[in-house]
């Protein structure tokens, strides 16, 4: 970073991927994840050597990987709908249809948004439709749903959250307030003069969205 100079080069057997890769240290190794149309692959940061790879995930992936507890989960939400969660304990190799695969769905799955990671909770979008489901990020049941939130038109944003709240953003201007918690329940909705597909920020007790042509701030009076 301080010079520009390439340390290693490694190609990668894809079309396309649109997925922003992640960084995950884990038994003192960090390792670049990376998911795609073919396969999720795990990379050395140091060496860019294939750790490990997995199939199973559809096609033109976009939700970024997320992390917890030695554990990954990838998304993808086109043509093949699918999330998995790897075990990083297990993952080595080819661990496509391994138990380094702790469970999969295969509905109710994001194509552009991300998934939100809140304690035992994923909160997941269907495709780019107003319908929200939540997963139990251990085994995979579903906890709730899939439920609409009605009034609300394609989701592209990412789903974020704080300990109680989950903040959903519209590219038609509708933001929904959902309690975070083992019942779907719709704690406000707001319609905004425009939409927005970009990330939604919470920064103490403030909620910044970008707009079309503005940036918004929303927190209590």
């Amino acid at each position: 970073k301080r010079t520009g100079e390439e340390i290693w080069r490694t190609a990668r057997p894809e079309r396309t991927t649109w997925v922003t890769p992640i960084v995950v240290e884990h038994k003192g190794t960090q390792q670049i994840i990376v998911s795609a149309s073919k396969k999720t692959r795990s990379y050395d940061l140091k060496t860019g050597d294939v750790l490990w790879e997995c199939a199973g995930l559809g096609t033109n992936v976009i939700p970024t990987p997320f992390y917890a507890d030695g554990i990954v989960y990838v998304t993808s939400g086109h043509r093949q709908p699918a999330m998995q969660a790897i075990s990083l304990d297990k993952a080595k190799g080819d661990i496509t249809g391994t138990d380094a695969v702790l469970w999969t769905v295969t509905d109710n799955t994001p194509y552009v948004s991300s998934p939100l990671l809140s304690g035992n909770n994923i909160y997941s979008i269907k495709s780019t439709r107003s319908i929200l489901a939540c997963y139990n990020a251990k085994t995979g049941e579903t906890i709730f749903g899939p439920a609409r939130l009605q009034g609300m038109n394609r989701i592209y944003a990412p789903l974020v959250g704080t300990s109680d709240r989950v903040y959903i953003a519209g590219l038609a201007g509708m933001t929904f307030v959902i309690k975070n918690g083992s019942e779907f329940e719709v704690l406000a909705k707001n319609k905004l003069d425009e939409g927005t597909g970009a990330s939604p920020i919470i920064a103490g007790n403030e909620l910044y969205l970008r707009g079309t042509e503005h940036l918004y701030c929303i927190a209590a009076n």
